[in-house]
């Protein structure tokens, strides 16, 4: 039920089964040599919304490739946690 939004970090496979792991950033903050990408990149494009599970289809220019949602990591997900410790280590 994880759901791609901006800041998540999200395992994707292509069709011939190869996996790769990307971030979603803004504009000026993604460095392509450490697997960030920008969110109007047209595979943040393709994946932002999408879950886990999810079959999707990248167009790019030339081809369209299939690739499916492997995992999900968000930042949203992280600072539920924290805000949960936080609350715990306040009550002590």
């Amino acid at each position: 039920s994880d759901q791609v939004f901006f800041g998540a970090t999200v395992t994707y496979a292509d069709a011939q089964g190869a996996e790769r792991t990307i971030t979603i950033l803004g504009i000026d903050e993604a460095e392509s040599a450490l697997g960030q990408v920008s969110w109007i990149s047209p595979i943040a494009r393709t994946l932002l919304k999408a879950r886990i599970g999810d079959t999707l289809k990248l167009v790019m220019p030339g081809r369209v490739e299939e690739i499916e949602v492997l995992q999900v990591r968000s930042l949203r997900k992280i600072f539920r946690r924290v805000h949960w410790f936080s609350r715990l280590f306040d009550a002590i």
